[in-house]
């Protein structure tokens, strides 16, 4: 909770915000979230309702905050008018102690009525039922969970103080005649009966209502992030499992949000480790979080495991595949048993993966080096826009990049004839014709692939050829 505790800078409204950290610091941070473009539709408007919400709570709270200080200088008036009348009748109080007095009187009663809207406003964590407790201890899954010692001590003191409330309700008037009577006692007490009732119900529903409401608005936020913090990768990372990771689809990187990595890293960063006995979905997170956050080879350990456990799910086979070549194996004979796994098993994956396993295959494929993968990779093509299934940029991409290997495997055989366009030329300028079509943003990545200095440069071959310049807009 950096955001709460730390001030940067030296402004005056950064050091307004570290005077008041609670309430400046968590509106800075919702601006500052609403300010951001990577954020979900329904984190923004979580977030614009709630601002709306503190500001309306906030100008209630500044109104009573009026209201208290109007009665408290009220009351110092009324006491001071009333001692001056009657101190020749009590000669061992002077006019100051009275005021004094008085006013302790009323901040007493306003900070028992805060105290008790503040046990009403505690907000309560969301508890597990005791089974699943249970089911949790037996399985070996041990996770912090939030202290909530405060939270029953408050409703415990609520419930009996309605209960008791309700019991001695005959004789609430009369016990609250007894503490008139003794703050308006002979010793230094109030000068009038009538002034000490008046500052029991006006400061005790002021205080009330303030400790209830700044309770409700600017502690339960803290209380969230403090529970948060403990939770484990299920509710810490619930956009971490829906990330798509893998071959790009035509940008330079995969298009994974900063939140999500933001989310991932808390995972990775918290220390919690799942074992066997955790469930297939936590460990699931964890590995994704791992794969997200770039730790690639504790990633493709733990996917091997997932993958043992469920071999049929092939998209857990991509990623894996996906951390392993990220962590630098780009060909080797672990590689080429999943790619193989993943070939023939790609006519049981539903419309849904199989966009995956296809792209996966036509991207790892490239990388074996040699004419019968790139033409592997050209035939998958093909049976992909056999099948109808959604076309991808990245996968025009890589078949830019299978012809190129095979045009630069079969250029010397070309007739040496300017106006002879090599099959393979043809074929790469329709591919990366097609991928701009589906996605402007590939442009880039072919860019990148043309740039002989660049690693990944397999489309080098063409950057002088006019057919695929054309074909660029160039």
């Amino acid at each position: 909770m950096p955001w709460i505790f730390n001030a940067r800078g030296s402004g005056p409204d950064e050091k307004k915000r570290a005077f008041s950290p609670i309430v400046f610091g968590y509106k800075s941070y919702l601006k500052q979230l609403l300010r951001r473009e990577d954020i979900t539709d329904d984190k923004r408007d979580s977030a614009l309702r709630e601002m709306r919400l503190r500001e309306d709570t906030e100008l209630t709270l500044y109104c009573i905050l009026w209201l208290a200080i109007t009665a408290l200088i009220a009351t110092v008036f009324a006491e001071w008018g009333l001692s001056a009348s009657t101190s020749v009748t009590r000669p061992y109080a002077s006019m100051t102690s009275h005021i004094c007095l008085s006013v302790l009187w009323a901040l007493g009663i306003f900070s028992t009525g805060a105290m008790i809207g503040f046990l009403f406003g505690i907000p309560r964590a969301a508890q597990t039922s005791g089974d699943s407790d249970d089911n949790t201890r037996k399985k070996g899954r041990f996770s912090l969970a939030p202290n909530t010692n405060l939270e029953q001590i408050s409703d415990w003191l609520t419930k009996i103080i309605v209960g008791v409330s309700l019991v001695e309700a005959r004789d609430m008037a009369s016990r609250i005649h007894a503490l008139v009577q003794l703050m308006s006692g002979d010793n230094c007490g109030i000068s009038c009966e009538a002034l000490a009732l008046a500052i029991i119900i006006t400061f005790s529903v002021i205080g009330f209502l303030m400790g209830y409401l700044a309770t409700r608005m600017f502690l339960s936020p803290v209380f969230n992030l403090a529970d948060g913090a403990t939770a484990p990768p299920e509710r810490q990372a619930p956009d971490v499992a829906k990330a798509k990771v893998g071959p790009n689809t035509g940008m330079s990187d995969p298009e994974i949000k900063p939140y999500v990595v933001a989310q991932a890293m808390k995972v990775v960063d918290s220390g919690y480790v799942p074992n066997l006995n955790d469930s297939f979905e936590t460990r699931y997170v964890h590995a994704k979080s791992l794969l997200v956050a770039g730790d690639y080879k504790q990633a493709a350990l733990e996917y091997a495991l997932l993958v043992a456990e469920r071999p049929s799910e092939l998209t857990l086979r991509c990623e894996r595949l996906w951390a392993i070549f990220c962590s630098g194996r780009h060909w080797d004979n672990e590689v080429a048993a999943i790619v193989k796994v993943l070939d023939d098993s790609r006519s049981e994956a539903n419309a849904t993966v199989a966009s995956t396993v296809y792209l996966s295959l036509s991207f790892h494929y490239l990388y074996a080096g040699t004419k019968q993968a790139a033409q592997r990779v050209v035939d998958l093509v093909q049976e992909y826009e056999q099948k109808n299934y959604q076309p991808l940029a990245g996968m025009y991409i890589n078949l830019a990049c299978a012809h190129a290997q095979l045009y630069d495997d079969a250029v010397a055989k070309t007739v040496d004839n300017a106006d002879t366009i090599n099959p393979e030329e043809q074929a790469a300028a329709d591919a990366i014709k097609k991928a701009i079509q589906l996605e402007p943003e590939s442009l880039d990545r072919i860019k990148e692939l043309m740039d002989a200095a660049n690693e990944d440069n397999d489309l080098a071959v063409f950057a002088q050829s006019a057919t695929v310049r054309k074909a660029l807009g160039l």
